[in-house]
């Protein structure tokens, strides 16, 4: 809905791109694996004819900071901990990648989180209240 409403956007589109990435799996063998961002983004600057291009990334907060290691360790405790630390190690290859990709496209790939949406008035914290809510957590 931003999208559509500002006048600064000149395209935009979700999950458009697909970036390839790989990764070493557990046996030590590389894996080819697909990324697709939240958004591709277009975006009208100062210049006449030209356009910030833009690859967007929307993610919790908590999503982008590496976990901390748990001081209760309980099996289950240690298991969301293990599942965290792998996400958090395959978001950053990920964007390792995108960020390179991206550069070598002349775009910019950025990363959103519900912080830097509060900040600039698109969302509150009310609304994300609702969000949690409506999804059941």
């Amino acid at each position: 809905r931003w999208c559509d409403m500002n006048d600064k956007v000149h395209k935009w589109s979700t999950e458009s791109l697909e970036i390839p990435y790989q990764l070493v799996n557990s046996s030590g063998n590389i894996e080819n694996h697909r990324y697709l961002p939240d958004f591709y983004v277009e975006m009208i600057t100062n210049e006449q004819d030209k356009y910030e291009r833009m690859v967007i990334e929307l993610k919790p907060l908590k999503e982008t900071i590496a976990p901390t290691q748990p001081t209760k360790q309980t099996q289950k405790i240690l298991e969301n901990y293990y599942y965290s630390v792998q996400s958090f190690k395959k978001n950053l290859f990920k964007w390792h990648f995108a960020k390179d990709w991206c550069e070598k496209r002349h775009m910019k790939f950025v990363i959103i989180t519900e912080e830097d949406l509060k900040k600039r008035g698109i969302i509150t914290n009310d609304f994300i209240k609702n969000f949690k809510k409506q999804r059941g957590k």
